[in-house]
Order: structure tokens, then sequence, then C-alpha cells
């Protein structure tokens, strides 16, 4: 029995004869927790040793079955001593329901291999198969117990370095020092000789394990597993570790099971790979286990074999691969493999060097058209307004995106998305320029002039090879009859092209959204503004969603209207300009009128998914109603963006860079997703890849300061230059009124103090306009004059932000970075007791797991204000938890920001800093 609850602040917490370590705030010393217990690091009282001691969730004391099952993973792992495998020594089954069972295990003071991948990247090939050798020896007794692990997977790998001078470096050389220990036998599986395993416990029949890196046999379910099927896992764990991801990702974990039983890996992503590695590759990953090496210890010789060759090898490394001739067209490869930071020097020319091949690799990422023709792959580019009338552009825009919108609904034909197509207003449509920029096959281009009510278009189909015209015609209608003229000019291309159309795209094409047009009409303009606006500023959002009322005012039925007026009063809501009750209910009411009129309106489901991500933070329920929209219209790059979205709040990043780089696919000149996509890989902190493609985007679109300033800070993230930041920053005018967060914070890490107050004492009054918050020009100005050390400014500024800030965060409940800045600006006036209350609303508002994007990001604001506030452990401890996710969080900023310095020298921060992460 323990002496104490867990978490509790007693120093007593003990079980038998193992006293739990406490961290320096006072906790206990949680190593990790799952379902089944939850693992400490302890004191064995008698050898006066740390162990891990892992304990049955208290939650689950009173299962007999998840009782069982803890003593039958400890019992299992017991059986087996190896170097390269964790050993077991003690267990208390705890004889009573009431007695805890938790047993102590070799305290391995190190990283998993998954918690390396992320803070390193992929491996150089040599130490990836020196780390995988380690593997197979540790396999190799584990198999010997007749046992077979079945979740072998990096987060159950730990791993030790060791220094140059350290006695057992010599052991661990072929991995440069780092020695690897196989851990958690929680599902492992007893096979023929095994001596009654499963006895003591279930049957674990049917899948078991975790499906990104389970072999076809488990996927399907095979009883007669043995140690071939760890085997085709360390192929999978071998495969992330040279590229930077396992070899398959899918949409969920069906699909994902049948690319493990039915699918080749992409193996054009190993052509910058040394060509030691691919046959070792192809001997772990077979599908056939009879294929793959008869033991684990004949895959140990097979690694030590290939990586002898490779480091006995003269050859140079090959190039890295581009994407445009991926040999096998699996379209779930990830966009480049992501270098390692230990060759980042090496890497980045390649990387660099093929950015003028990166919108091939857009194009690549697409899939293919259903049919052989490639003239089924189109643009409809945007039409020209021959109205004598300049404000009739609002007209031609619309009828230009509800052709290109009904051509989309074709699944026989590959449109490419709005935003892609947009540039061409201003750029040269030099048809071969434009065949290869987006990948089409064929062009659609139209010319409409209004005259009071009457409507003249032309429209024309052209083959971009041949410059042949395909199909051309001039219509003249009432404006009344809009729908009708542009459902017929979809159906007479679709004709042209011989793609076939089914009923219910018919239908689709054919529905009419309102029988009005002067509601039509202010749709059309608030879709214009929309499209117009280039960033979220004040009086942009309000005219959107006035824009959108007027239409719904005018003709109550209109569906469409209705989601987009919800989509902009989220707009208004998510981007801290109006963050009332009142707007949320209008964004609801709105979203709800669609559903009603129109249940099956993929932009009802949109709506409704961006009121739960964006007003009710809800991302579970965002997500399912942005995949009903994906479903209702499979090829929106608009709505693959918002799943992309969603899927990285829960933490599902390679499902969210999956769905992104699809939505590229149908968008890849559409700056906001490509930036979405871009900054999805920068969060994993792939830095230079995230900076090659940052880079193309900004060679596309040189206005847009946006682009620019991603591209220096990737490569800030990359070498923590921040004066080489700052000189290319000041090359452009960054402190547009829509980029102030940019300047401000990038003025601020490069200390330039000076240029802060004159700033923001222009602005008095103002507010920087953020993602989610509003933050008041005094709260920086505060900062500035602090460093500067002019003492009172400071707290008036800080005193004056604290008091705004407060005021948003009480119309704003669940206001995380209000309170949490909040806290800063109280530890910056000497109040910490506060500023440690206000920390831990913002926290326990916003948790790390509940939100993995903002989570890091609150935490981090709430480290600032603990590390003023002299709570120095808690402030790296929440850091820490940032770094050991994807996010905005690294060394760079750790290094260069100024709002660290409490940290400066304590060996903690220290460590931290003297890593790339």
């Amino acid at each position: 029995m323990p002496t104490s609850a867990p978490g509790a602040n007693s120093d007593s917490l003990a079980y038998a004869h193992f006293r739990v370590l406490r961290r320096p705030d006072g906790m206990p010393w949680v190593l990790g927790a799952g379902g089944m217990g939850i693992t400490y690091k302890a004191q064995d009282t008698r050898l006066r040793i740390e162990v891990a001691l892992k304990v049955i969730h208290p939650n689950r004391l009173s299962e007999p079955d998840a009782r069982r099952l803890l003593v039958r993973e400890a019992r299992a792992a017991a059986r087996v001593s190896h170097p390269n495998v964790a050993s077991i020594n003690y267990l208390e089954s705890g004889d009573e329901s009431s007695e805890p069972v938790f047993y102590a295990m070799e305290f391995v003071d190190g990283l998993t291999l998954q918690d390396w991948l992320h803070e390193h990247g992929p491996a150089a090939p040599a130490l990836a198969l020196g780390f995988a050798e380690q593997i197979a020896r540790g396999l190799d007794a584990i198999h010997a117990q007749h046992l077979v692990h079945r979740d072998l997977k990096p987060a159950n790998i730990m791993m030790l370095e060791f220094p140059p001078d350290h006695p057992r470096y010599r052991d661990a050389a072929a991995s440069a020092g780092h020695w690897l220990k196989i851990i958690d036998f929680g599902v492992a599986k007893g096979i023929a000789g095994a001596a009654a395993l499963e006895t003591i416990a279930p049957v674990t029949s049917g899948f078991r394990g975790t499906v990104a890196y389970a072999s076809p046999e488990q996927c399907t379910e095979q009883a007669d597993l043995d140690g071939r099927a760890d085997l085709y896992a360390l192929g999978c764990i071998l495969w992330e570790l040279v590229v930077g991801a396992p070899p398959f990702a899918a949409r969920s974990q069906l699909e994902l099971m049948t690319r493990h039983v039915s699918f080749p890996p992409p193996w054009a992503l190993l052509r910058g790979a040394a060509p030691a590695v691919r046959p070792v590759l192809e001997r772990l990953l077979a599908k056939d286990r009879a294929a793959r090496p008869a033991n684990a210890g004949e895959a140990a010789e097979l690694l030590a074999a290939a990586r002898w060759r490779l480091e006995s090898s003269t050859e140079p490394m090959p190039a890295l691969p581009t994407f445009a001739a991926l040999e096998n067209g699996d379209d779930t490869v990830p966009f480049l493999p992501p270098p390692a930071p230990s060759r980042l020097r090496r890497a980045l020319p390649w990387v660099l060097a093929g950015a003028a091949v990166l919108m091939a690799a857009f194009l690549a990422l697409r899939p293919a058209p259903r049919a052989n023709d490639a003239r089924k792959t189109l643009a409809v580019l945007p039409f020209e307004n021959a109205s004598a009338v300049a404000d009739d552009q609002f007209m031609t825009d619309g009828i230009h995106a509800d052709v290109l919108a009904n051509l989309s609904t074709i699944r026989d034909l590959r449109v490419i998305s709005r935003g892609s197509v947009m540039p061409y207003r201003t750029r040269s449509r030099d048809l071969a320029q434009v065949a290869g920029e987006l990948g089409v096959g064929a062009v659609v281009e139209g010319r409409v002039q209004r005259s009071g009510s009457r409507l003249r278009v032309h429209a024309q189909l052209t083959d971009v090879r041949t410059r042949e015209s395909l199909w051309a015609q001039t219509y003249e209608r009432e404006i009344t009859d809009v729908f009708e003229l542009q459902g017929r000019i979809a159906r007479e291309i679709a004709q042209a092209l011989a793609a076939n159309l089914s009923a219910e795209e018919s239908r689709e094409i054919e529905h009419r959204p309102t029988d009005d047009p002067k509601a039509y009409e202010y749709f059309l303009r608030g879709r214009e503004t929309e499209r117009r606006s280039v960033a979220s500023l004040p009086r942009d959002l309000q005219a959107i969603a006035e824009l959108y009322s007027r239409a719904v005012e005018i003709d109550p039925k209109f569906a469409l209207a209705y989601a987009h007026l919800a989509i902009a009063h989220t707009d208004i809501y998510w981007s801290a300009v109006d963050r009332s009750r009142t707007r949320l209910n209008l964004a609801r009411e709105a979203a709800a009128n669609a559903a009603r009129l129109e249940p099956e309106l993929p932009q009802a489901h949109l709506a409704a998914g961006y009121c739960s991500y964006r007003a009710d933070w809800d991302y579970p329920a965002a997500l399912r109603e942005f995949q009903r929209a994906h479903e209702l219209r499979p090829r929106d790059g608009d709505i693959l963006y918002a799943e992309g979205l969603a899927l990285r709040r829960l933490g599902r990043w390679a499902e969210a860079e999956r769905a992104l780089r699809e939505a590229v696919g149908y968008a890849p000149l559409d700056s906001r997703i490509v930036s979405a996509f871009a900054e999805t890989i920068l969060f994993q902190r792939r830095y230079a890849e995230a900076e090659a493609i940052y880079a193309r985007l900004a060679s596309l679109f040189p206005e847009d300061f946006g682009a620019f300033h991603d591209v220096e800070r990737a490569r800030f993230y990359r070498t923590s230059d921040i004066v080489a930041y700052s000189k290319a920053m000041q090359t452009r005018d960054a402190k547009l009124e829509v980029l102030e967060s940019f300047a401000v914070e990038y003025m601020l890490r490069a200390k330039e103090y000076p240029e802060i107050a004159a700033l923001m004492r222009a602005r008095a009054g103002q507010v920087v306009h953020e993602a989610q918050i509003a933050t008041p020009v005094s709260f920086y100005l505060g900062w500035a004059c602090h460093f500067l050390g002019e003492k009172p400014e400071a707290t008036a500024s800080f005193t004056e932000a604290a008091a705004r800030l407060w005021d948003m965060a009480a119309v704003q409940p669940r206001g995380a970075f209000e309170r949490a800045r909040v806290a800063q600006a109280y530890a910056m006036l000497g109040r910490p007791d506060d500023a440690r209350r206000l920390g831990r609303e913002a926290l326990a508002l916003r948790p790390l797991e509940s939100d993995h994007v903002s989570g890091p990001d609150v935490a981090c604001d709430v480290a600032i204000a603990l590390a003023w506030a002299g709570d120095l452990e808690p402030a790296l401890e929440l850091i820490e938890q940032a770094l050991r996710m994807p996010g905005d969080m690294n060394a760079a900023i750790l290094r260069v920001d100024p709002r660290w310095k409490p940290l400066h020298g304590h060996p903690r921060y220290e460590r931290l800093v003297a890593h790339a992460f």
C-alpha cells in the first residue's frame, strides 16, 4: 500500500520499500502514464538505487483483469536479461483488490527514441543502422524466451547517451555513444515453448500493438505470430530513422492496416539515403514473413554488415529526391524527406537548390485524374470584366467562382481551386506557363459584360498542349437566369471533355442557391470582399459579415449565404475583433439556419465545424463536421484545409500533414493553404524543409510580406541568427498595420527596444491583433521600457495592459492567452502570487493535451510569467513540455528572446538551448 496518494504534497509517497521521488516543484516525478498504469521515478531504499516504478492506475485498481495484465507484463519482461532490454527487479502482485499492483524496473536516464527523433530529426544512415542493430540484438534475447513483443515502436525504446570519455562509450561507438533499451511488454505474446504466459491473464487475441508499426500478419489478426512480426516493426523504425516518418500514413487505422498488408513502401523516398539501407529494409518490410530474416540474430548481422559497408564506402551521398518522379504514385509520402539537424549544413544546399522544382513537387502531390485524358485536369482562369462599370467586377468574379465550383462537383474532372487561379488575374496567361505551373491539360477562359439587368457571357475551353479550341460559346441572359447559365456552361464543358456526369452531380449543378437576384448580388459582394481581404482587419471582417447579413435578410431561405455568414462571424470572434457572447450567438444561429435549410450542404457542415473550432474550441466536434463536409465534397481544398487545422489541434500531426498536402494538391497557388502546410512542417521542427516551401511561395508572391516573413522565421529557427533575421526584416516594411504582431515580436527578439517604444507610443490605446487575442500596445511598451531601464513607464504600461487584458478576459471566460499575459504583467509589477494564480488559470483553460497548437503557446506565456515571478523550475518544466510537442517553441527562441533572462545560467536552461529542436 502507498503511504500517501499520488499527487499529494507529502514526501511519504511509497510502495513497499520504494519511495517515489519528487520534482523540484514538489510533485511526484511521473515518467509516463497510460491507460494501465503510472510510471514514477523512485528510489529503492534497500539497494539505494533509482528505479522506474510502474503502478497500476488508481482507476483500475479494482479490475481483476487489469491487475493480472500488469502482473503478466512484469513476468514477461523479467524473463529477459540483455543489455538492450530494460530489466525487471521487483514485482508486487497485490493479494487484495484494494492493494496496489506494481513492479520496479531499471531506470534509464535518457530519452525515448520517439523523443530523440522529435529533437534531432532523421538520423544519418550509418547511425540509423547502428540503432537498429542494437534493437535487433535486444529482440533476439526476447525471442529466445519464446516471446513476441508485438508493440515495438520508438516510444517503447529508451536511449542513453555516453560521452566519448565514458568507459561504456566504446560499447556504443557504432551508435555514436547511444545505448538503446527495449521497454513495455504490455502486449507481449507467448509462442511455442513459452512457459504458460497466457494462463496468468486474459487471452490477448485480435489486434494488439500500434498500427503504424504493425506487421501484415498482425493487421490480419493471424493467431500464429512469431518473432518475425517484431522484425517488420523494426523495419518500420529503421525507415522512420532514415526518412523521418513511418513508411505508411493513412486517414484511418483500417486504411493504415490495408497499406501494411497490400501496399509497397514509397521506395522513392530512400533515394536520398545510402544504397546500403534499401536491401535491409526490403528484407525487414517484406509482406511475406518467410522473406524476412529467419530470426532477430540474423537481422542484427544483416544490419551490422550494411553499416560496415556504409562506413567503409567513399562514395558521396546522393542528392535528395524530387517528387515529380515518385515511382509508385503513393500520395502518403511526406512533402520532402526532412534532413537531420546534425547533417543540416550539408543537406540545406540540396533542399534550397530544389526550390525551383517545388511547384513540380506540389503537382506531384495531387491525385492523378481518373481518366488518362490529361485535358480532364483543368483550370478555370479568372474571367475578364468587360462591363463599362468597374464595380461590376464582383459579378464577373461571382460567375467565375460558381462555374468553377460546378465543374469541381464532377468527379471525372480534376479542377484546380479558385485560390490557385486567382493570381492569373494580373499574371501572364501564356498557356504553356499556366500548364507548367498548375499541371493542367486544359484551361477555361471567359468574359462577362453586364448592362443593366442583362448579362453577356463568353467562355471557351482550350487544350494547352495543342492550343486547340475544344469548345466556345457566347450567351445572353437576364441576371435572374444566372444560375441556369452557370450550370449550362459547366455541363457543356463536361460534354466537350467527354466527362461522365452522374445524376447526383447534374442535380447539384442545377441547384439554385437563391431565387432573388438582389440577395445573390449581396452574396457575391461579400464573397468578393472576402477574397480581396489580405488580413483579418476589423473593417474587412465587419464588412464581409454585413454583406452576407443583407443577403439573408432579403432571402431568409438562402442557406449558402447563411453558411458564409456563420464563418464570417467566427472569423470576427477568432481574430479577437469582437469576443462577445452576442457574436457567438450570431455565428451559431447562422450555422443552424444553413443546416436547417440544406442539411447536406457542404458549406453548412463547414460553418458548423468552424463554430465548434473557433467559438467552442471543441476540436473533435469540429473535425466531425469538417469530415462530413469532405464526404460531401471530397475535392475541395478549403474543406481539406479546415480538416488539417482540426487534426493539428488534436495532435494528429501525420494526418494533418496529409490532409493539408492533399489540399495543396487542389490549391498549389493558394498562399493560405500552402502556408498552413508549411507551418505544419515547421511546427514539427523540419525547418529546412519548411524554409524551402516558404521560399517558393515568396517567389511566387513577392508582394506578400507574410510569406517573406515565414522564410526568415524558418531560417531563424534553423540558425538562431537573430541579426540576419533583423536585417532581413528591415529590407521590408515590417511595420504595416496588418502585420503588427510580426513586427513587434521580431523587434523584441532583436532587442530593438527604442524602436518598439516609439512604435507603441505612436499607437497608444490601440491593440495588436493576433489569432485568438488582441494585445494592448501597452503590453509590448512595458517590455521595451523594462529592458531600457525606464522603470516608471514600464510600471505604468504593465498596469494599463493588465487592466485592459483583464477586461478582455472578463468577456471571454476561456481567455487563456489573456490570463497568461495578465500573469506576465503581474510578475513584472512585483505581484508574484497573482502571477502564479493567473498562470494556473490559463493552463487549466488551455491544457497542453487539449490543444496541441495553442496549448504549448499558452504554456510558454505562463512560463515567462513564472520565470519573472521567481519560479524557475516550474517555468522550465513548462518549456520542456512544450519542446516535447510539435509547435512554435524551439531553442532559437530560448536563446535570443530577452523574456527568458531570469533562466539564464540555470543548468536546465543551458541544456535546453544547447540542443537544436
